[in-house]
């Protein structure tokens, strides 16, 4: 007879409570250790006096988990670190940074069916007065979201109350100057160049290649992530992009549209001697199977690769640049050299002309020096 708190589940941070009292066993869920130990204490007392009831324990308020520590159970349970570890490193810094974070609330320390549409609402709205960006309030919203789901389906709650609290209004198409001095960013030719080196002499067989496609095809992150050998085209030179590997899963690409780009001579020969290496290595994968950047025959999370790049850059000293501008440095050096911005929109995997000259106008060299020119009267 007596109580012992532990946890159901390994690793969950979810306590439970297991009670033997008078030929009959109870297990409740309580949440964080240091409540299951307090409950603990204080139904033991109840035992040693001979008042427990058993039968309004289990409907007791003390069995319902507090959002702090059920979050991050919700988390791990829904997004496993090991095969869906870039969402679950995601989810984990919303966590941290918004849901158990105490100078903006105390959500976190309270029981799941106390939270009201109302508190949530006013947090939501600290964060936009703190400035956040939408996209980021979002998910921080989503994440609350699956707390909520779960819980409502392990019946903590019979609503979830996020259902009433409406999304935050889209943001305003951009001007152009504003998607100019908002997404354009590129390298110059000598930051490209130093950058590429000093990436191959650190990991020639894998960040060096990876970030020298980058540079040179102006592919997105996740297409390159879900390239594998038999993509590239030796005899012409090419490589065919019809997916990408985005959180965990592959997908088509975002115009839902495949291309063949070009490999330059560069690129094409280290691109040559990798695979020429990985065909000598022993693997029970066939080697036009094998992922070309990926990691034990698996894909490469993009939160990885973006380390491993800000690493890199930072030991370059080199300027801070997202990894999305190698794609458009890839495409303002393009211009420099008069490529046409018809062959620079089928190499981006562009949609429309038009939003390749909306993103690159600007840096087509002389262009409207020549537009001006072409007014002027033939010499007689």
């Amino acid at each position: 007879m007596g109580i012992k708190v532990r946890e159901k589940t390994p690793n969950s941070n979810i306590y439970y409570l297991f009670i033997n009292y008078k030929k009959k066993r109870v297990a409740l869920r309580i949440g964080s250790k240091e409540d299951a130990e307090k409950a603990a204490i204080y139904l033991q007392e109840k035992i040693n006096s001979g008042r427990l009831d058993l039968n309004k324990l289990k409907s007791s308020r003390r069995a319902m988990p507090k959002l702090g520590p059920y979050s991050e159970y919700v988390i791990d349970s829904l997004y496993d670190p090991e095969t869906q570890s870039s969402t679950n490193e995601r989810y984990k810094l919303v966590r941290s940074k918004d849901i158990v974070n105490t100078d903006l609330h105390s959500l976190d320390k309270k029981f799941l069916d106390e939270i009201t549409p109302h508190e949530i609402w006013t947090f939501l709205n600290k964060l936009v007065d703190l400035g956040r960006a939408p996209k980021s309030i979002e998910l921080t919203r989503t994440v609350l979201s699956c707390c909520f789901k779960h819980a409502k389906m392990e019946k903590f709650i019979s609503e979830n109350p996020l259902k009433e609290i409406p999304r935050l209004k889209k943001r305003k198409a951009m001007t152009d100057d504003e998607i100019a001095t908002d997404k354009i960013n590129p390298f110059s030719r000598e930051q490209r160049d130093k950058f590429i080196e000093l990436s191959m002499k650190e990991s020639p067989d894998m960040y060096g290649p990876l970030i020298m496609t980058l540079f040179k095809t102006g592919l997105r992150l996740g297409e390159i992530l879900a390239l594998r050998w038999e993509d590239i085209n030796w005899e012409k030179g090419t490589i065919y992009i019809n997916k990408t590997y985005k959180r965990g899963e592959q997908k088509p690409t975002k115009m839902k549209r495949s291309r063949h780009v070009d490999l330059s001579y560069q690129l094409f020969s280290e691109l040559k001697k990798l695979y020429e290496k990985r065909k000598d290595e022993c693997s029970s994968v066939p080697i036009m199977a094998q992922i070309i950047f990926g990691y034990k025959g698996h894909f490469r999370a993009q939160n990885t690769v973006r380390k491993a790049y800000k690493k890199l850059l930072k030991k370059a000293a080199l300027p801070d640049k997202r990894i999305h501008d190698t794609r458009h440095t890839y495409a303002t050096l393009l211009l420099s050299n008069n490529a046409s911005i018809a062959y620079i929109k089928d190499q981006l995997g562009h949609k429309k002309i038009q939003t390749t000259l909306d993103y690159y106008g600007k840096y087509i060299p002389g262009a409207n020096r020549d537009m001006v020119s072409k007014l002027d009267s033939p010499e007689t």
